[in-house]
């Protein structure tokens, strides 16, 4: 038998059981604005996935040069992001006790009530963008802000306590098999990509293949099979650097590490920003090789299905292998490839650098100068082994894609999942 609802007056609360109460959250909470007072504090911050304690001994991160102003955490807080009502869920209730920057809000209970309930109905609020509505600041992409104002006067459902514990429990239980789903398709993911970019250093080092072999003299290469070369990447492919002035495309792309070469309107991450004045940039033809000079290391060179213009730091190659491009696929995929990276990194210039080890590294602007790629030793097969060994790759890839494409579904029909249950439960729609 279905329970009586009624309709809250709330845009984004709907209805909610005729026993709930709606209430402000200056109702249920205070905010908790205790200044630190020790010398030494445990300092936290809110992440995607919790309050964490900051390790700010390697001095990772923005670190601020007193902490006096901090505000006291205690177990049990609500901790609340209000500069961020985009990107969702930037709330949680804190398991450990220091103090954290006065930029975020720490709601302490006011009355008896579960917090975890509450975290669970503003991640829902973020999620559903309601908190967004009522933000204020320069642009939505940056700084848009709830004040503590406005936060304190929020509505908010309140059903007996004895309810609230009864969702959160539920919610913790569902939520934790969910997210262990989840997180078990992203590392397949993972591994997949981790498996194509070692087939990748197999196929263009001629590790995968069973023939007669000589040593290459190259520490990164190793042995090749004996018809293949060493030889300089000038020696191979030529350098473009044609300007785009007179303007004779408007067509902006973007290289990224996760996609090549797309155009602008398909960028990923927000780190190039592109300026109006097309004539201080170069020319990207079909087929050419592109590499960011500033972050090769990590995998952003990419092989162009356009013809646009990109960054003045960038370079671009081209091959005279007619419609095909054999050899800028091939070297895009050498370039790309898990086994030449730690020689890149070695020969990289710039300000700041991190091995992580596991062949995984963060850089800071480590640049690979125009000289040390033009100068760079690579294999080279014979042509009839480069297109077996493009044609094969792109196979392989097509196929690890869509296995890829398949676990992303997953994952976004899982994560659409939690957060209608999520809404369901803390609305009372679902009653548990």
């Amino acid at each position: 038998m279905s329970r009586t609802m009624k309709y809250t007056g709330i845009e984004w609360l709907g209805e909610i059981p005729e026993s709930w109460e709606v209430k402000k959250v200056r109702n249920v909470f205070f905010r908790r604005k205790e200044i630190n007072q020790t010398s030494d504090p445990i300092i936290l911050s809110l992440a995607r996935d919790g309050v964490k304690v900051r390790d700010i001994s390697n001095n990772e991160g923005q670190l601020a040069e007193s902490y006096d102003n901090y505000h006291i955490v205690y177990k049990g807080d609500l901790m609340i992001n209000p500069m961020d009502l985009v990107s969702g869920a930037n709330c949680s209730v804190s398991e450990n006790e220091g103090v954290i920057s006065p930029a975020y809000i720490n709601l302490a209970k006011k009355v008896d009530c579960n917090s975890r309930y509450f975290d669970y109905y503003f991640k829902n609020q973020y999620w559903v963008k309601a908190m967004f509505i009522h933000g204020k600041g320069v642009s939505f992409d940056n700084r848009w802000t709830i004040t503590a104002e406005t936060l304190m006067n929020y509505y908010i459902p309140f059903p007996a306590k004895e309810e609230q514990d009864k969702i959160a429990t539920y919610l913790d239980e569902k939520t934790k098999k969910i997210d262990y789903l989840i997180e078990k398709n992203k590392e397949i993911i993972k591994l997949l990509n981790d498996y194509f970019k070692s087939l990748t250093t197999e196929y263009t080092t001629g590790k995968r293949y069973i023939v007669q072999k000589k040593d290459s003299e190259i520490e990164w290469i190793g042995e090749i099979p004996k018809t293949w070369n060493i030889i300089s990447f000038k020696n191979i492919m030529k350098e473009r650097n044609e300007k785009n002035n007179p303007v004779k495309s408007k067509t902006r792309l973007s290289l990224s590490i996760d996609k090549g070469i797309t155009t602008y309107s398909e960028k990923t991450t927000n780190l190039d920003r592109f300026k109006e004045e097309f004539e201080q940039y170069k020319l990207a033809h079909i087929g050419d090789l592109v590499f960011n000079s500033m972050n090769m290391i990590v995998g952003a060179v990419g092989y162009s299905n356009y013809y646009g213009c990109v960054s003045p730091v960038y370079y671009t190659y081209y091959d005279e292998d007619g419609e095909y491009h054999y050899y800028s696929r091939f070297y895009e995929y050498l370039f790309r490839s898990k086994g030449i990276r730690k020689k890149l990194y070695s020969i990289g210039r710039g300000i700041i650098s991190f091995d992580k080890g596991d062949d995984q590294i963060n850089t800071c602007r480590l640049k690979i100068s125009r000289d040390d790629l033009r100068g760079f030793k690579v294999p080279l097969p014979p042509y009839n082994e480069i297109k077996t060994i493009v044609d094969d790759l792109d196979e392989r890839k097509k196929q690890i894609n869509n296995v890829i494409k398949i676990r992303e579904q997953i994952i976004e029909k899982l994560e659409e999942y939690k957060k209608s249950l999520i809404y369901e439960c803390v609305t009372g729609k679902r009653e548990v």
